[in-house]
């Protein structure tokens, strides 16, 4: 699969797949065949990723063409995603212990055998090393695939799944830090407390239709993990900060189509905010940094206005030139966007600037559901489909 980063790449990709989306999505989903044009799933996720692409548009392409019965799985899984943000925003902290313990993790774990050979594919477990050569190649890993190798490195390698779920979010294209955190959470039985996913040589043997067949040495028992750590939940804050004054439009990774949140009616200027912070690999973020330059320029092309990207600095450095005080955003989840955007926010109050956020219209409707378990979002699927005025209908 060719992921190219634009807004054109991923609508040809959905309405490609959109034929697939109903029964036939629900019966063969869990299978990988390892050839990605032989796997019946959407290959949507790096674009979502990006925003280039909006569960909205997708769910309303999905519903345009199946009934909501025949496409249900489909729609559970777009609303997985926004679960796990919605989840995330109800307990912050748990991504806050995340990057701490990663980082603590990783400087522990730098020259640890057992952990070199499992980023190297060199466990001797055939199926979890081309894994991890399917990953480093291609940048992407089917969802199975990645629930097998989360519980065959914290329930058989026995290494920690902080530095799985880092190493996961530095190669993958679509590495989405509440999906991803919280999906090897749960492997490891801690976001549904008491209850793991356990790996095992049939399963693995019979999705993946025998490629890895008679597959030896996997943790046959296993307990979950626990943690002293109890994450209450708290309320979410949203904002809709509307301006009338000029302003420039910044686009970040999140959502590079952001003309279709925000009001541009008085956007003087709309600048790709570039994140440099690393921690991912030269592909990955060639793919986030091209999605946000060429997206955020046929913004400003679109509109009218000039365009620039670049980082926070680059940004600061020529706002002084211009007669403009506040700078507009969509809202950004938890994650390493939100963290640069509050970065921004602070050099800017510092120059006597505002930064104003608008969350996402679906973002608002589905976060609320997610402070529970996934079942209490799912009841609520019908309401925020008619809310969102698709057809929820059988």
């Amino acid at each position: 699969m060719n992921w190219k980063p634009s807004r054109e790449a991923a609508l040809e990709r959905l309405n490609a797949f959109l034929p697939s989306a109903g029964r036939n999505y629900a019966t063969r989903r869990n299978y990988d065949y390892g050839d990605f044009n032989k796997n019946h799933v959407s290959g949507l996720s790096p674009w979502i990723r990006c925003g280039l692409i909006s569960e909205e548009e997708v769910l309303t392409a999905i519903l345009d063409t199946h009934s909501a019965s025949a496409a249900e799985k489909f729609i559970m899984e777009v609303c997985w995603r926004g679960y796990f943000k919605g989840w995330l925003e109800h307990r912050p902290q748990v991504w806050k212990d995340y990057q701490h313990q990663s980082d603590r993790l990783l400087k522990e774990f730098n020259s640890d055998r057992r952990y070199l050979s499992a980023i190297n594919g060199h466990t001797g477990i055939r199926c979890f090393d081309e894994w991890v050569h399917e990953l480093i190649e291609t940048a992407y890993l089917h969802n199975h695939a990645r629930m097998w190798f989360a519980s065959i490195w914290i329930f058989t390698l026995k290494l920690p799944w902080q530095l799985g779920a880092k190493f996961f979010m530095h190669h993958l294209l679509d590495g989405d830090p509440a999906a991803n955190t919280l999906s090897w959470r749960w492997v490891a039985g801690l976001h549904t407390r008491g209850k793991n996913y356990l790996a095992n040589a049939d399963n693995i043997s019979k999705f993946t239709d025998g490629r890895f067949d008679r597959v030896v040495g996997l943790a046959a028992q296993a307990a979950a993990l626990n943690e002293e750590q109890v994450y209450e939940k708290s309320p979410i804050s949203f904002v809709t900060e509307v301006t009338a004054n000029p302003n420039i439009l910044i686009i970040t990774e999140e959502c590079c189509h952001a003309q279709m949140i925000v009001n541009t009616d008085n956007t003087q200027m709309v600048f790709g905010l570039l994140d440099t912070s690393g921690g991912v690999t030269k592909r990955v973020q060639e793919f986030r940094n091209q999605a946000v330059g060429e997206n955020s320029r046929h913004i400003a092309d679109t509109i009218g206005v000039p365009h620039r990207s670049g980082s926070i600095q680059d940004l600061l450095s020529f706002l002084p030139e211009l007669s403009i005080t506040e700078v507009l955003s969509v809202a950004a989840p938890l994650g390493q966007t939100r963290d640069v955007l509050r970065r921004l926010d602070n050099k800017l109050r510092a120059q006597n600037m505002r930064l104003r956020l608008q969350h996402r219209p679906y973002d608002r409707l589905v976060w609320p559901h997610a402070s529970a378990g996934f079942f209490k979002l799912k009841k609520k699927i019908p309401t925020i489909l008619r809310q969102l005025d698709l057809n929820a209908d059988a």
